[in-house]
């Protein structure tokens, strides 16, 4: 029996302020797990990219797995820069299942890396609400597209929220460092 977990990567890089990508697991027999390693793994060569296209012309896969496979490859592909077919390949995993939180987070990093950040806002908005593993993620995101679009007090809102609920990560808590919060003059 196949089985899909979520695992949240947080390696993808923007400049000074890059936003963590989220890999979902196929776990089994499924060509598509192949795919998963490369992702899970910051793999970016061809052999992963290609690993993905051979799941994914495959007949094997089932709609969980395919969804997962493409959120995969979309990942590994915006680790090579290629923002636009990261892209559609999370669209392509939504279209899928509507409801994978980790492709509405990643695609909300892939609009950041393509400057459309009040799409970018819509989709990590969209993301949250949806739950997925490590919200702090699609906050961390969030914040970046906020604070890219001019929203500096919700920027600040997203770097704090993501540094609550993962103490442990240190780029929130760096992010931080950049605010200076002053009470509003009344």
């Amino acid at each position: 029996m196949k089985t899909l977990l979520l695992i949240s990567l947080c390696t993808l890089g923007l400049a000074a302020a890059g936003p963590a990508s989220a890999a979902v697991a196929v776990i089994g027999d499924s060509l598509g797990r192949d795919c998963f390693i490369h992702a899970r793994d910051g793999r970016t060569a061809d052999d992963a990219i290609d690993a993905c296209d051979t799941a994914l012309y495959s007949d094997t896969l089932d709609n969980r797995d395919r969804a997962a496979t493409l959120v995969n490859r979309g990942v590994i592909r915006l680790r090579r820069q290629e923002h636009a077919q990261a892209l559609a390949d999370f669209d392509a995993a939504i279209a899928r299942m509507p409801k994978l939180a980790e492709a509405h987070v990643d695609r909300g990093a892939a609009l950041v890396m393509l400057d459309r950040h009040a799409e970018a806002i819509g989709a990590l908005d969209r993301a949250l609400a949806l739950g997925p593993e490590s919200p702090q993620n699609g906050l961390l995101i969030r914040a970046i597209a906020r604070e890219r679009s001019g929203d500096i007090k919700g920027a600040y809102e997203d770097f704090r929220r993501a540094a609550e609920l993962a103490p442990k990560w240190d780029r929130p808590k760096r992010e931080l460092q950049r605010f200076a919060v002053r009470p509003v003059a009344r």
